[in-house]
């Protein structure tokens, strides 16, 4: 299966200039609302993106319930995960140039999701 037949339907992609942007939705559970309205607050209480400085990826190989977790952080504050099915994708981007995350309060809860830029 190829790469492209995999991001059709669970992630969103497009081309800008020589890089590729793609979207992952990060899960929303409720235990991360209180970090992410922090975050929200941090990034100036609006609807927005928060740029890759703020933002990394990290791998929870100790996490009970899934040794292959991604965890997603902002300004240091674990604000979810990248969902399961993504996992993999992400992982294949070897050459990632940028990572943000927009933010947006949307029915009651703050959510999220990671943007990628590679090559």
């Amino acid at each position: 299966m190829s790469l492209k037949s995999l991001l059709k339907g669970l992630i969103k992609s497009k081309h800008v200039g020589e890089s590729t942007v793609v979207k992952f939705p990060i899960s929303s559970e409720d235990y991360f609302q209180k970090e992410r309205h922090k975050t929200f607050v941090l990034s100036g209480n609006k609807n927005n993106s928060i740029e890759s400085d703020t933002v990394e990826v990290k791998h929870e190989k100790n996490n009970e319930y899934d040794k292959n977790a991604l965890a997603v952080y902002v300004y240091s504050l674990k604000i979810g995960y990248i969902f399961k099915s993504d996992q993999e994708i992400f992982k294949s981007y070897k050459q990632i140039q940028k990572l943000s995350v927009r933010q947006y309060y949307y029915k009651k809860k703050y959510r999220a999701e990671l943007i990628v830029e590679y090559n």
